[in-house]
């Protein structure tokens, strides 16, 4: 029997530049990740607001931070890696880690208090309702189903 090493992020890796791709032609940019580290998203239009849903599988919610900026999104965290005992070691990680940032693009005059955010079952879900004028000052945003995430409110200057 051979032994061989497997690479399962390489699928992941040619479906994350498809889905930029396609982001890119539909709403003008993509997703952007710090560090190489992008979770898995989608945008969705319902009616005139915008439902982002990303992926954050063994997150809690204190641990996912949620800005809101005139016309961006911003959604960061980090998810660390898996603890290994002594006398174990590890043969192969497939589960990405370590600090992640995606920004999103936001139609104008979306205001922070219009934001809702909630997380269940690993996936984080952000619906943004269209306001005409953005909130001056930052707004604590509730996610339902634990504690709250860490959101700001960023004034363009």
């Amino acid at each position: 029997m051979v032994l061989r090493y497997w690479e399962p992020t390489a699928r992941l890796d040619r479906a994350d530049t498809e889905f930029d791709r396609i982001v890119t032609r539909f709403f003008g940019t993509a997703p952007r990740a710090a560090d190489g580290i992008a979770p898995a998203a989608d945008v969705i239009a319902d009616g005139n607001d915008v439902v982002i849903s990303v992926e954050l599988p063994g997150l809690s919610p204190a641990d996912i931070d949620i800005e809101v900026a005139p016309r961006r999104l911003t959604i960061s965290g980090e998810r660390n890696a898996t603890e290994v005992a002594e006398g174990q070691r590890v043969l192969a990680r497939g589960r990405r880690h370590g600090r992640f940032r995606t920004d999103f693009r936001l139609p104008a005059g979306v205001a922070a208090d219009n934001v809702k955010a909630n997380y269940e079952h690993g996936v984080l879900t952000v619906r943004v309702h269209e306001v005409t004028k953005p909130a001056p000052e930052p707004v604590k945003i509730a996610v339902e189903g634990g504690e709250s995430a860490s959101v700001k409110a960023v004034d363009a200057e």
